[in-house]
């Protein structure tokens, strides 16, 4: 029976391998990244350093360094209104009857905003009166379905008194309300070489309605080149209504953009979004030029660059040159800025591997999962749990294979994402179970390096049998991923704790506490609970553990996990040799085997990782946590041998 259910497992992993192939095929050919930073830290620069830097040369620098692409936001009535532009400024009823006295024929009794304009020419003034009349007409277009329209015109009007132009927009207008992108700016960013990311946030109430103003300037900035588009805060536009956003992304669609998600921020409403549209998906990463900062910090950003690009998928990155509290104050600052900030972008393309290229970010090429692969993988799910039970608990094993049959069925009945990822998250958890508890007895050296070798091979099965079921471009670029990391570091130490030791659990039940076994007890769970909360990317390094890290990285290209090899496969290594011995606390460094095998899974999991990337780390670790296991032996051998005779000899005097 075994070794047809082997030969099942077998079949499964080969018919997968054309898709792995793919995936790795996906992954080497989409290298480029595109570096994009935000238009109004530009201006700020420019603002206090213009005197030494005009603008053309800070576009030329910026350029020249490898900055592909700039991000714009609409402007607002404040925009307008700003030291920098002075195109408007609000004026009361009072201030403008009291400095004109002849005006009260133009003055409404109603509430409403005016404004004195001086330069009616700026496109920002067109801008601001097309926007306020399309959200008037769209508001009374509602009221008239409703059967209740406004019975007079509440468009912008305009009169002059003097020398001066009034513009008085009948109801208040939110002076942070987006207005629209200035076309002239953008058109002055393209001809210094740029691309545009257009920016949007959740402002606009009239967003379903594809007649909406944001559109026509969002299809003029497509044509003018415009690709991705961006959004800003933590909500996409129609967050709150799942029509909303549903139309919203249709009008899009239409449009032809690509969606950048923002990587360590997820967005209300993104999920609902994509799955709407048919969209590309480009990963950004932001980066923080902290040049009030020690380089310590300066440097920590440039790493989390390129590990974005090597190790993450990640194909756009947002160099925020200004923190929310640096602002410049001086012709100085302003230079010391732009300087700054060529050199701090300069120093991160140099840092970037050779095979990755600078330019304009693309969409990684669709990864369609065969349904054929996925029936085949899920039967051999099945029989390598079976496998699994059989070794583990075989009176189990009917039981437990018929329910993982059901789970599989009701996946393929359904088609749930849920379902499958609980598939999968069995997967991994019994893998790294199994990888342990398949161990043998251990007679010589060879049957040493077999036993670590077989181990391995079952963890890679477990693997294998992940990357084929979650497989697809929504994985590859995160906008579905693995759930149960947590769960993943935790169970297989836990439950496989309990199967190796099941033996020992009467006798252990039995024994009468004594506080230091609370003591050990409560130093084991701080322990464990300290290693789970590690996982993931919020995990918390030790001391200095970020250098030693990054040296790791810089010899090796990509560093092996330090749970891996420092800790598990070097702890599981020596508990086979005491196995050879015939050591019977030999089980309790086994028992480490089950962190190095849950770490070693994890590794794969991380769908948006490269899969050759995930590869060689693992690699490393199982080959140095190897070598490291047999410097233990040596430490072992040289305290059975030596000290521990010593040591017994003086406590006997």
């Amino acid at each position: 029976m075994k070794k047809w259910l082997w030969g099942i497992v077998i079949i499964a992993m080969l018919v997968g391998i054309p898709s792995l192939y793919e995936r790795i095929a996906v992954e080497d050919e989409n290298r480029n990244y595109e570096v994009a930073i935000p238009y109004d830290e530009i201006e700020e620069m420019v603002t206090f350093g213009q005197q030494v830097y005009p603008k053309e040369e800070v576009y030329r620098q910026l350029h020249q360094a490898g900055v592909h692409s700039v991000g714009i936001e609409p402007m607002t009535i404040s925009d307008l209104e700003s030291e920098d532009l002075g195109i408007i400024s609000e004026v009361s009823q009072a201030e403008l009857i009291s400095d004109y006295p002849l005006i009260s024929t133009h003055i409404e009794n109603d509430v409403g905003m005016y404004f004195k304009v001086f330069d009616e020419d700026h496109y920002g003034i067109q801008l601001l009166v097309e926007a306020f009349n399309n959200e008037y007409e769209l508001q009374n277009e509602r009221l008239k379905a409703e059967g209740r329209p406004i019975e007079r015109d509440l468009s912008v009007n305009r009169f002059t008194v003097g020398d001066d132009t009034i513009y008085f927009f009948p109801y208040a207008y939110s002076k942070s309300k987006p207005i629209g992108y200035d076309i002239e700016i953008v058109e002055e960013l393209i001809d210094a070489g740029f691309s545009i990311v257009p920016r949007l946030s959740n402002n606009y109430p009239y967003i379903e309605e594809e007649n909406y103003y944001i559109y026509e300037q969002l299809a003029q900035m497509r044509e003018l080149g415009a690709e991705h588009l961006l959004f800003t805060g933590t909500e996409v536009p129609g967050t709150g209504d799942v029509e909303i956003i549903r139309a919203f992304a249709e009008n899009i669609d239409d449009l032809g953009y690509n969606i950048v998600t923002v990587e360590f921020n997820p967005q209300a409403g993104m999920q609902t979004l994509l799955a709407t549209g048919d969209f590309d998906v480009i990963r950004l990463l932001s980066v923080d030029y902290l040049e009030k900062n020690n380089f310590e910090e300066q440097h920590g950003e440039m790493e989390k660059f390129v590990r974005g690009v090597k190790e993450r998928n990640i194909r756009m990155f947002y160099i925020n040159l200004l923190g929310d509290d640096q602002r410049y104050h001086s012709l100085s600052e302003g230079i010391q800025g732009i300087e700054g900030a060529v050199t701090f972008i300069e120093k991160l393309h140099e840092r970037v591997p050779d095979q990755f290229k600078a330019g304009s970010a693309q969409p990684f090429s669709e990864l369609v999962p065969s349904t054929l692969v996925k029936i085949i993988s899920l039967v051999g799910v099945v029989a390598f749990i079976t496998l699994f039970m059989q070794t583990a608990l075989p009176s189990l094993t009917k039981l437990v294979t018929a329910g993982m049959a059901l789970l599989v069925l009701l996946q393929l009945v359904t088609g749930s994402s849920i379902v499958l990822q609980g598939v999968a998250l069995i997967t991994s958890i019994v893998g790294a179970m199994f990888a342990v508890l398949a161990i043998k007895d251990v007679r010589d050296w060879k049957d040493l390096i077999l036993q670590y070798v077989k181990a391995v091979a079952i963890a890679f099965v477990a693997i294998w049998f992940i990357v084929l079921l979650l497989y697809g471009t929504e994985y590859l670029v995160k906008i579905a991923q693995f759930r149960g990391v947590k769960v993943l570091a935790a169970l297989p130490m836990l439950i496989g704790a309990l199967l190796l030791f099941r033996d020992k659990l009467k006798w252990f039940f039995s024994l009468t506490v004594r506080y230091w076994h609370v003591a050990i007890m409560v130093v084991l769970g701080a322990v464990l609970l300290f290693y789970v909360g590690r996982t993931g990317n919020e995990g918390v390094a030790l001391p200095l553990e970020m250098q030693f890290r990054q040296m790791l990285e810089n010899i090796l290209y990509v560093r092996p996990r330090t749970t891996e090899f420092l800790i598990g496969f070097p702890f599981f290594f020596l508990g086979l040799y005491l196995m050879k011995e015939k050591k019977a606390f030999a089980p309790i460094f086994l028992l480490l085997g089950f962190i190095a095998f849950s770490s070693m899974i994890s590794t794969f999991t991380h769908l948006h990782t490269p899969f050759l990337i995930s590869g060689l780390r693992t690699i490393y670790s199982i080959v140095f946590g190897a070598g490291i296991g047999l410097v233990l032996i040596a430490v072992y051998k040289v305290v059975e041998n030596r000290l521990y005779p010593w040591v017994k000899a003086r406590w006997s005097e």
